[in-house]
């Protein structure tokens, strides 16, 4: 309620819709209707808007999200979302592995390109018992208003890894989100058939995942700010509740929309709503289900009925 109340001023979070994105308001895994919700308990305002149907961006947008777009943009929304950016717009665009064609044109000019594939992380499995390389975790965050209060490891399934510049144009580049060393990608639909290729094809890590630009605005005050990020799977509805996601997805928007006094509050976390089992672990209950369970039941009947045929 004081995060709510002390926001004075409506911090407008505009979603691009159109083209496959993950929905603010949506009940699929897929989709950010529980960080939607979020946002909205802590004071924010969330619009979708369809650029197909309403050529233009609010001049009240205080951060625009383009969340993993399935399909390309066609030129006429590129131009207005360009003009947006250099008007000095701030924004919050996520793709998916193999899946950038349709933010590329936006990218790009920022000096952002992504490598090709899924980032592969051994530690998910070694340090977190996440049976699933593809799962890439981050248990380090560099000093920035993004990550102060940040405390706990973030997991990114299937993310895809940012070429980073070290300078673009007036921007300050910094690497946000980066994997352990022991992670690696290569481009995907190639066959490895050595371990040479492999070798040659292969990015190790650390990798970037998420990459903060940031410079003094020609307008104001506030400087523009962008975060480009090579998952959206960390905010939405089936992977918001683990370690430090939704923190770290709230830390993002309140630099964005330039809150800084309000990104080091932390969110209320969300209570695990998965349970997390080791293959033996899991066969011990199915065993106890299907099998032992079944079983005393049946000997109860059994009793049961040897004993009132008795009493009779």
């Amino acid at each position: 309620v004081l995060r709510y109340l002390a926001r004075t001023e409506n911090r407008w979070i505009v979603f691009l819709q159109g083209h496959g994105e993950r929905h603010i308001s949506g009940k699929a895994n897929f989709d950010w209707g529980v960080f939607g919700n979020k946002l909205t308990q802590n004071g924010y305002k969330v619009q979708n808007i369809d650029l197909k149907t309403n050529p233009f961006i609010p001049d009240n947008t205080a951060a625009l999200v383009i969340a993993s777009p399935q399909t390309k943009l066609n030129n006429k929304e590129i131009a207005i979302i360009d003009k947006y950016i250099a008007d000095g717009g701030n924004a919050f665009i996520l793709a998916e592995p193999n899946e950038y064609e349709g933010i590329n044109p936006l990218v790009q000019p920022l000096g952002v390109e992504f490598y090709s594939g899924t980032v592969r992380d051994p530690n998910a499995e070694v340090l977190y018992k996440i049976q699933d390389n593809t799962f890439a975790v981050t248990p380090k965050y560099p000093e920035h208003p993004i990550t102060n209060k940040l405390n706990n490891v973030s997991i990114f399934p299937k993310a895809a890894a940012i070429k980073t510049p070290e300078v673009v144009g007036d921007y300050t580049v910094t690497k946000i989100i980066e994997t352990l060393p022991q992670s690696w990608t290569v481009p995907q639909n190639v066959k490895i058939t050595s371990l040479s290729q492999l070798k040659n094809l292969k990015v190790s890590g650390p990798l970037t995942l998420g990459v903060a630009l940031s410079k003094k605005g020609q307008k104001s005050n506030n400087e523009q700010r962008i975060f480009i990020a090579g998952d959206g799977d960390f905010l939405s509805n089936q992977f918001i509740g683990n370690g430090s996601n939704l923190p770290l997805g709230f830390g993002i928007i309140g630099w964005l929309t330039n809150d800084d006094d309000f990104v080091t509050i932390p969110p209320r976390t969300i209570a695990d709503k998965e349970l997390n089992l080791t293959v033996y672990t899991a066969a011990i209950f199915e065993l106890g289900f299907k099998i032992i369970a079944p079983i005393i039941l049946l000997l109860c009947g059994v009793i049961i009925h040897i004993y009132r045929k008795v009493r009779k």
